[in-house]
């Protein structure tokens, strides 16, 4: 590997110094093969990633981006840039860079991860993405990725998404298999009510306010009738000689006083939950044509 190092910086290094380039490129390019040359290539890599941004056809800069993945085992990113390193170089005529490109591009080819794609139960048109990158239905037998964590979307028109979370530790990462898609289409905004994060549906929070509401105003005529019962039976058993239980009574006309306090309450919360439900939009326009007249009404009145 040192040796590899050793013999791509050579290569570019006289380049860089005869072509005319972007000055800030150049700059990005040097700092990258320093940085590779300290085995810091995780920062190597950003500067050669800086460099060859600006200046998209250097096959120096490929050479050393697929050296920088390769050592840090991203085998399908370092063939990537090889390959593109191989075909730049051989465009500007310089068999150097060609070669080197193709003896890596050989060597990594049994050592990247594939993954296959099962999409026969898929309708026809599906549209596969492994981390936003589109994949051609020539590609499905063999995907080179790089080993760690990737997201494949599955879409098809008229179909909600298939998604799915997968994790590549080997070279043979297996096969993903697109399931039969359902008829259900997933509802996009436009077609559902806003609401706010966390509140309830406007059909739920009607419900829950008509419950509330009904409880506070049985609480709010139940607690007056039995405190009035509670002074009735005091009163009653006074006048008959007894001697009633004074602090049991107050006790029950306090518990009486709360009831009621908890049902103005849950019906002031329930019309609060009434009064600030989502609300749909009522259109009323008029139909008219050769056949009908009259009025179109969309929403709720």
């Amino acid at each position: 590997m040192i040796r590899t190092s050793l013999v791509i910086c050579a290569l570019v290094g006289t380049a860089a110094a005869q072509a005319p380039g972007n000055e800030d490129a150049n700059k990005a390019f040097l700092e990258g093969r320093d940085l590779l040359t300290s085995n810091r290539t995780e920062e190597a890599c950003q500067k050669f990633e800086e460099s060859i941004a600006l200046d998209p056809t250097a096959p120096g800069v490929m050479l050393n981006l697929g050296l920088c993945y390769e050592r840090l085992e991203r085998y399908a990113t370092s063939l990537f840039w090889f390959r593109k390193a191989q075909v730049a170089a051989a465009e500007a005529h310089l068999p150097a860079y060609e070669d080197e490109a193709k003896r890596h591009t050989l060597a990594l080819a049994t050592k990247v991860s594939i993954v296959k794609v099962d999409a026969s139960a898929a309708p026809a048109g599906v549209e596969i993405r492994i981390d936003d990158k589109r994949i051609a239905p020539i590609e499905y037998a063999r995907i080179e990725v790089d080993r760690g964590s990737h997201e494949l979307e599955a879409r098809a028109d008229g179909k909600p998404p298939y998604r799915k979370s997968f994790e590549v530790t080997s070279r043979d990462a297996g096969t993903l298999v697109i399931p039969r898609f359902t008829d259900e289409v997933t509802p996009t905004p436009a077609d559902t009510e806003p609401t706010e994060p966390g509140a309830a549906a406007p059909r739920g929070r009607i419900i829950l306010a008509a419950s509330l509401g009904g409880a506070g105003l049985a609480l709010c005529i139940a607690s007056p009738l039995w405190a009035r019962h509670t002074k009735h039976a005091y009163d009653d058993a006074v006048a008959a000689g007894e001697m009633p239980s004074a602090s049991s009574a107050r006790i029950k006309q306090h518990v009486a006083t709360g009831m009621f306090v908890a049902g103005a309450a849950a019906v002031g919360v329930a019309a609060y939950l009434y009064f600030t439900r989502p609300t749909q939009t009522t259109t009323i326009a008029p139909i008219v044509d050769g056949e009908q007249v009259g009025i179109a009404i969309t929403g709720s009145l």
